[in-house]
């Protein structure tokens, strides 16, 4: 289908002003799930690959697809029911904009992934991203109650709902869970929301290295001790920040431990925590101020803007909390035995490891990569792929298995992947 074709179809549905050519694609900015509905309806049996946007995230750099469909302007809580503590909102609804929201009304979401600013809800769920809370309140599809999404066919799709036990037989909203875009598009989500917490307090605790942190940290879950949230960082990945990070609070390693809950608990959650660090003494760590400690987690945040430039090359490792410290000693060793510039950013409760690989080339990064699977799996662990790759002729039965679902939902292979 010659381009101008393609524009003139998904002008008739969106309107032209809705309408972008970016490189060889073009992204299609629809308003409703029926616009959704439409677009495809149109384009299935045209050859045409469809890859998905969330809010503002960077599923515009997926490959292989002819048109995107970006959910940017749907990003509307639909309602808000305080009562029964749901709400029906848009999937391409920003994840912060969305929690700030519910922030302002004395309610809560607590997931936290590090895209938080420009991952979508939407996101969330199709990439199962989680963050430093996957621990203390897990990822965003442990909040789903119901959703609507729009198949490859063009069909809508509408399961679960407000109920927090709405189904007996298969619950079809998980299935999207780590989907990726293959199984349709998420237009609107239910999500169970929580009480805002009447008090949060965080601690910093510098440390002397990175492999020390976590030996540290690790320690927190091994005894049955969950913060809200540990996040662990090291000094690489605080220079990247430059001025976003106060040089007060550089380290070789640090630690932000964040506790939540009713005033009176939480100097006890405090001393609990610095104790499980072997912390207590005067000078070994800092409880923030509320101001301090917010300046802190939104430099944070900013880790996502290093991660996702050029100049990266991000994995994600997961080990349990018992091999956490030898994890990271072994990829700390690897990377100097290499020469290879690398930083370190790992949610501590949940052991998740993301090793930033500085400055190397294609080839490099690639051997690395497989390098660092390998190790972690010598321990129990794995690298988390970054999209949903399925090798049509492997006889592993989980990809047999994915590949025979994926062809239920799009048997004409609509869906880029």
């Amino acid at each position: 289908m010659k381009s101008t074709q393609i524009d003139s179809m998904l002008s008739e549905v969106v309107g032209a002003d809705h309408v972008e050519r970016v490189g060889e694609s073009f992204v299609a900015r629809p308003a409703n799930t029926q616009e959704v509905a439409e677009l495809i309806q149109k384009l299935k049996g045209e050859g045409i690959k469809l890859g998905v946007v969330g809010g503002n995230s960077t599923g515009i750099l997926q490959s292989g697809a002819d048109v995107f469909v970006s959910l940017s302007r749907m990003n509307q809580i639909l309602d808000l029911d305080r009562d029964n503590m749901v709400v029906l909102v848009q999937a391409g609804m920003v994840t912060w904009d969305f929690q700030k929201k519910l922030l302002e009304q004395g309610l809560y979401f607590p997931v936290d992934p590090l895209s938080r600013e420009t991952s979508s809800l939407g996101g969330n769920v199709a990439c199962r991203a989680s963050g430093p809370t996957m621990m203390s309140h897990g990822e965003t599809v442990d909040f789903l109650l119901g959703l609507t999404a729009v198949l490859p066919t063009g069909e809508i799709l509408r399961v679960g709902g407000k109920n927090y036990k709405n189904v007996a037989g298969f619950d079809l909203s998980r299935i999207y869970g780590g989907s990726w875009g293959r199984l349709g598009i998420i237009t609107e989500l239910f999500l169970r929301i929580l009480p805002k917490p009447e008090v949060s307090s965080t601690v910093f605790v510098p440390f002397s290295s990175i492999a020390e942190a976590a030996e540290r940290c690790s320690a927190l879950t091994t005894r049955g001790i969950i913060p809200n949230k540990v996040e662990l960082i090291d000094e690489t990945m605080l220079k990247k920040l430059g001025d976003k990070w106060p040089a007060q609070y550089r380290s070789p390693a640090v630690a932000l431990i964040e506790v939540e809950g009713y005033r009176e608990s939480i100097e006890h959650q405090i001393e609990i925590v610095v104790g499980g660090l072997n912390r207590t003494e005067k000078g070994q760590y800092q409880v923030l101020k509320d101001e301090e400690a917010a300046k802190l987690w939104q430099a944070r945040t900013q880790l996502a803007v290093v991660i996702s430039s050029g100049e990266c090359h991000f994995l994600h490792l997961i080990v349990d909390p018992t091999v956490l410290s030898q994890a990271v000693e072994k990829i700390v060793e690897k990377a100097a035995a290499e020469s290879l510039p690398l930083g370190l950013v790992i949610h501590g409760s949940a052991s998740h490891i993301h090793p930033v690989l500085l400055d190397v080339n294609s080839e490099k990064k690639q051997v690395m990569e497989r390098s660092m699977a390998e190790l972690v799996k010598t321990l129990g662990g794995r690298l988390v792929p970054k999209a949903l790759s399925i090798d049509p002729d492997s006889q592993d039965p989980n990809a047999v298995m994915m590949s025979r679902l994926i062809q239920v939902f799009d048997p004409q292979g609509l869906m880029a992947g």
